[in-house]
């Protein structure tokens, strides 16, 4: 309690914000009547001891470690062990819901203005959230290339597209995306979502990395050119891949020199990588003739007043210190 009350008078900001979120997220729980769940946050937000984390592994003492939940693009089996993304969907039944408004409306408008069957590329596609919302939201000939490296969490990604009667319209390849067609080691984290490429470009880990792992790597150019898939055919690039964006984009010439529609929707982490790399990347984005579609600034649990930005240029980019979602559109 005292080292509580200590964070709170060194940065009385963040702990507005903290403060801000855990009550709407505690008021949300009491809305649709999990009165119990919210006691526990209240008194983790009060205390500083984690009852929910600890009243979950309770539970997977007891029975199996998964839960099956229903969100609006689908049903997800959920890994409980996992501290990360499932067990934010077990508790709340939502995760970025205003970027994944925008997500929809966007994806919808690509799809019109591509010509042809079109493929979307999710890099980084976890358990399948967003996956579930790629092909709720396209039609039947629209495909999706699928990219997890964790051999045990691209199971469960599969289990969840069969689940939802996708397999038809989905390759999964449980391998890593970057600059080169190689191998590279995963940092496996105890958030699954928060895995990250071992690279010397990125200062930090947003997680305990409790292991790791060698997997494999494509560029997108490579693996684009060993599977005989035309660069024009893409018409979605999603990723969320923890400051390894900057290493991707090396590796995709030939879809950025492709003429057709392009829409990109990726997790911005300036606060992971040095000023340059971020300016860096956003100077490739211009070059590339991307036009800047929207900006989302919100928490992983979108239950709080959040801020879509539309008239926002790169030099504003620039100077936002934190994670955002962009969405880019050629």
């Amino acid at each position: 309690m005292i080292r509580k009350l200590y964070r709170l008078y060194a940065d009385p900001t963040g702990a507005r914000y903290y403060l801000r979120r855990k009550g709407a997220e505690i008021a949300l729980l009491v809305r649709r009547w999990r009165v119990f769940t919210a006691l526990l946050l209240a008194t983790k937000v009060v205390t500083g001891y984690d009852y929910f984390e600890r009243y979950v592994d309770r539970k997977l003492r007891t029975r199996d470690d998964s839960a099956v939940v229903e969100l609006e693009d689908g049903t997800l089996t959920l890994d409980l062990s996992d501290r990360g993304i499932s067990r934010d969907l077990y508790l709340f039944r939502t995760r970025e819901a205003h970027t994944t408004a925008i997500y929809r409306r966007e994806l919808e408008r690509v799809e019109h203005a591509h010509d042809g069957s079109m493929c979307i590329l999710d890099i980084g596609a976890n358990i399948g959230y967003f996956a579930l919302t790629e092909l709720a939201t396209t039609s039947a000939d629209t495909s999706v290339l699928a990219f997890e490296p964790d051999e045990e969490t691209i199971q469960l990604l599969e289990e969840n597209i069969a689940d939802n009667g996708y397999q038809d319209r989905v390759t999964l390849e449980c391998a890593a995306v970057g600059p080169e067609h190689t191998t590279a080691t995963l940092e496996q984290a105890t958030h699954s979502n928060l895995n990250q490429i071992q690279t010397d470009t990125i200062d930090r880990h947003h997680a305990t990395v409790e292991s790791t792992t060698t997997v494999s790597m494509w560029s997108l150019d490579s693996y684009l050119e060993a599977n005989d898939l035309d660069p024009e055919s893409i018409g979605v690039i999603r990723m969320d891949v923890e400051g390894y964006e900057v290493e991707i984009f090396e590796g995709m010439e030939t879809v950025l020199a492709a003429e057709t529609p392009l829409l990109v929707f990726l997790e911005m982490h300036p606060h992971l990588l040095a000023d340059e790399q971020t300016t860096d990347l956003l100077e490739q984005f211009a070059a590339a003739g991307f036009e800047i579609v929207s900006v989302s600034i919100e928490g992983s649990i979108s239950i709080l007043g959040y801020d879509e930005r539309q008239d926002v240029t790169y030099d504003d980019l620039n100077e936002i210190e934190h994670g955002y979602r962009l969405f880019l559109r050629r």
